[in-house]
Order: C-alpha cells, then structure tokens, then sequence
C-alpha cells in the first residue's frame, strides 16, 4: 500500500483519487471516534512524492487530538504523523528524491 504523508488527507473526500487503488488508514471522523479502513490513493502532482509507507505510529499530540483538546486535529483527518517508508514514485518536478 502506499499514500501521502497522513495530513494530505485532511480534506480526503475533495481529493482526485487513481481508480481503482486503495491505501489504509486511521481516520479521526470525529472527537473520540475512528475509523479504520480504505481510502482512494491520491494522484501525486508535478512536485509531489508518492510514499508506500513500511510502518505509522501516533504519538503524544494525537492523543490530545483525539479528544479535541489540542485544537490541531479537526475531523475528519487520518491519524498517525510518524511514518517510515520507501519512496514508490515522484512528480515530474521532482529532481532530489528518487
């Protein structure tokens, strides 16, 4: 599976989606509430790099985003900033990343 970095996907609904392909993620829907499925893989654009992600974590601040108390996290977003992976595809503007 590979997706963009998870705050790509804060507006996930609006996004131009590649027919067909699928990534998984945690989504806050609302305060205290998730969701854990598939979504559409964005289309990557001329200066975008496609990640295919290895592993995902949460951490202290999305803890506090869960619950609405930070203020940062507003639903619906896919949870879990902390991420590792390998890079599967670049836009055409891209010239440092391979």
């Amino acid at each position: 599976m590979a997706c963009l970095h998870p705050h790509a996907y804060a507006n996930m609904l609006g996004n131009t989606a590649i027919w067909g392909h699928v990534v998984k993620a945690l989504i806050l829907t609302a305060y205290n509430t998730f969701e854990y499925g598939d979504m559409p893989m964005p289309e990557i654009g001329d200066g975008d790099v496609l990640v295919k992600i290895e592993s995902a974590s949460i951490c202290g601040s999305d803890v506090h985003g869960m619950d609405g108390s930070s203020g940062r996290r507003n639903p619906p977003i896919v949870m879990g900033h902390e991420a590792s992976g390998v890079i599967e595809s670049v836009g055409k503007d891209v010239a440092e990343w391979k």
